[in-house]
């Protein structure tokens, strides 16, 4: 069946290590574009945090942010869908995490906020470039608790950071069995990204196909992370970077070339332009 749509995964997947995307990859994307595909950037990232040279790409018409919990239509310069846990829940689990050596942020409204402590420590636990990231898109406050307490908004992720990779999955496997109304993943080994039980990539990617009238049949996605898994393995043609974790490609039809070669590129060419 013929593919509508491509969901890509940024970081570690339709971006190099260095965090910029090639000539020859924006040039593959807009082929497929012009065949009528929907390119679909799908990304743990707030909107305003994916990379601009990606971000103004003029064939794009959508792109899923936060791990699914927003998605953002660009013809109408607007949010089209947003999920969030309720200020009650994020307040629980950030409650229950900070019993561990663990720094946490939260978004809301599609933008980041973190204690100035926080932002201060992750100075010294999180590495470049995602240090960068943190220093650009995280307000700080002074009292995080008080803030969501005051906002009283719906939160739409909270990402927790250690750099004690042993706290990191002891977290993890708590938070998810402590806490069925949410969803925990991870993109990287020292961090837990956590949303709203119905805001993941796999089910928001399925939300929008099914606005546009496109099967799960019909859907070529790319990733690398843990975040990916569950989009995977929802959609006809699941494709890993070769840099991907070993549990990522256990679910995925292909494998490509890494995110450094131009993978993402790679699989378009051999899957939609030559007509594989």
């Amino acid at each position: 069946m013929a593919i509508k749509l491509i969901a890509t995964d940024l970081d570690g997947t339709l971006l190099s290590n260095n965090k910029t995307i090639s000539e020859y990859t924006k040039n593959t994307l807009r082929k497929a574009a012009e065949r009528g595909v929907y390119i679909v950037p799908i990304t743990g990232r707030l909107f305003e945090g994916i990379p601009e040279d990606v971000r103004t790409l003029d064939f794009l018409k959508y792109s899923i942010n936060v791990n699914g919990s927003t998605i953002y239509d660009y013809e109408k310069k607007e949010f089209v869908y947003s999920i969030g846990m309720s200020p009650e829940t994020a307040l629980r689990v950030i409650d229950f995490v900070e019993q561990y050596d663990i720094i946490y942020d939260a978004y809301i409204d599609e933008w980041g906020y973190m204690s100035f402590e926080a932002k201060k420590v992750a100075e010294n636990i999180i590495p470049e470039p995602f240090l960068t990231l943190i220093k650009l898109y995280r307000k700080p406050v002074e009292d995080l608790r008080e803030f969501i307490t005051t906002l009283g908004k719906p939160v739409e992720k909270i990402q927790l950071f250690s750099d004690n990779f042993d706290v990191v999955k002891e977290v993890f496997d708590a938070v998810r069995e402590k806490f069925p109304e949410v969803d925990a993943t991870s993109s990287l080994e020292n961090n837990i990204e956590i949303c709203d039980i119905n805001a993941n990539k796999g089910k928001t990617l399925l939300r929008l196909a099914d606005m546009l009238g496109i099967k799960p049949s019909e859907i070529m996605a790319l990733g690398d992370g843990g975040n990916d898994i569950e989009m995977l393995k929802l959609v006809g043609l699941p494709i890993a970077p070769e840099n991907a974790r070993d549990q990522v490609k256990a679910v995925c039809k292909d494998i490509t070339a890494s995110c450094n070669e131009d993978g993402v590129a790679k699989a378009i060419e051999k899957y939609i332009l030559n007509g594989k």
